[in-house]
């Protein structure tokens, strides 16, 4: 499954960031495969975990949630 914009865009961070998707889901008190699942377009955050990850992870002015544009997809 490909994700949205706002997915890779968390994904990019995380990679520039150097962090696990276990050391996120500690800093933003989730789950490893809760992470791994949004990440990877497989779960739909709520606005409070897209929010989280966002600022955990320095992504500023994000424009909305995974959630809220499942269907915006990027080339891969």
């Amino acid at each position: 499954m490909s994700s949205n914009v706002q997915c890779t865009a968390l994904n990019n961070a995380i990679r520039a960031k150097g962090y696990t998707h276990s050391q996120l889901a500690d800093r933003v008190g989730s789950t490893p495969e809760r992470v791994t699942d949004i990440l990877s377009g497989q779960a739909k955050p709520t606005q409070q975990e897209f929010d989280s990850l966002a600022r955990t992870l320095g992504v500023t002015n994000p424009v909305s949630s995974c959630a809220r544009y499942p269907n915006l997809q990027t080339s891969s």
